[in-house]
């Protein structure tokens, strides 16, 4: 899923989807983050005015890692580095840091109609 969607409501079984990611989050919370991705995502948040927690940091690394699937048809490798990081910010709940850095890029999130 695209970020520029997270804008639309969602559906039932999206929420449940958010749900069940939320809930692989909090078992990466025990994982050490990649130090490469660590830097990129405080500059990224520091440019945009945003502090970001340490979950949204080891969610971005989770994601920044993540091997695309040939099974599945969704995945990150073909997201930006701040739609990755604004994932990661949805997916840890952080809507306040989420919508302040996504005003930052209206280049990168543009609302679709």
């Amino acid at each position: 899923m695209r970020v520029a969607e997270a804008f639309k409501p969602k559906s039932d079984h999206e929420e449940d989807s958010d749900e069940k990611v939320r809930l692989k989050s909090a078992d990466i919370l025990h994982l050490k983050p990649n130090p490469m991705w660590t830097k990129h995502a405080n500059f990224m948040a520091e440019t945009a005015g945003i502090t970001i927690s340490d979950e949204t940091i080891k969610t971005y690394s989770r994601l920044r890692d993540e091997k695309p699937d040939p099974e599945k048809r969704e995945n990150h490798s073909g997201m930006s580095d701040q739609e990755i990081l604004a994932e990661a910010l949805r997916i840890s709940g952080d809507m306040s840091s989420f919508a302040v850095f996504t005003k930052k890029y209206p280049h990168i999130f543009k609302k679709k109609p």
